[in-house]
């Protein structure tokens, strides 16, 4: 009898650990939540020479789905209309998009890296230079800092034109 019952709770214990692991995993691994609006901290962030500067208000507006994630920017300044750029949205499967288009290829992909916690996206533009075949490449990676109050994307640019330029954009939840 007494071998039964450390039998059972052996058992007992082997079928529930694997379910509250499954259950630790799948929390671990949910991607940080990017949505919402976010207001550029221009003192904060650290601006490559390639940056172009605007003195007025910028807004990242940032919807995000379980598999897609979308940015766009609102641009505001005193005495002018607001204006907004397009959405630029990814597939985040890490899975590669590619369009062609009159003036070369763009080769897009967005992966959760971190166990969820950043968001690294990597566009390359394939355009033709003087006749050659030339990559453009820039890989963004969006982290939350400061309990989630703060978005910041650091930023690499590599290309033949400008070089390798780095840059870390800060974002303060709106």
């Amino acid at each position: 009898m007494k071998l039964t019952r450390k039998l059972e709770h052996k058992l007992a214990v082997l079928l529930i650990l694997p379910l509250l692991l499954m259950v630790y995993c799948a929390a671990a691994q949910s991607p940080a939540n990017l949505a919402g609006s976010w207001q550029f901290n221009r003192d904060s962030s650290q601006l490559s020479a390639t940056d172009i500067a605007y003195d007025g208000t910028i807004i990242l507006v940032v919807e995000q789905t379980a598999a897609t994630v979308s940015f766009s920017e609102i641009y505001k300044s005193a005495g002018s209309p607001d204006w907004s750029t397009s959405a630029d949205v990814y597939n985040t499967n890490g899975k590669e998009e590619v369009t062609t288009s009159s003036i070369g290829t763009t080769r897009k992909t967005a992966t959760w890296i971190n166990s969820g916690t950043q968001l690294k996206i990597v566009v390359v533009d394939t355009q033709k230079l003087k006749g050659v075949p030339t990559d453009f490449a820039v890989e963004q990676t969006y982290s939350l800092t400061n309990g989630g109050k703060t978005l910041v994307v650091s930023v690499l640019a590599k290309n033949p034109v400008t070089g390798e330029t780095q840059s870390k954009k800060v974002y303060n939840r709106i």
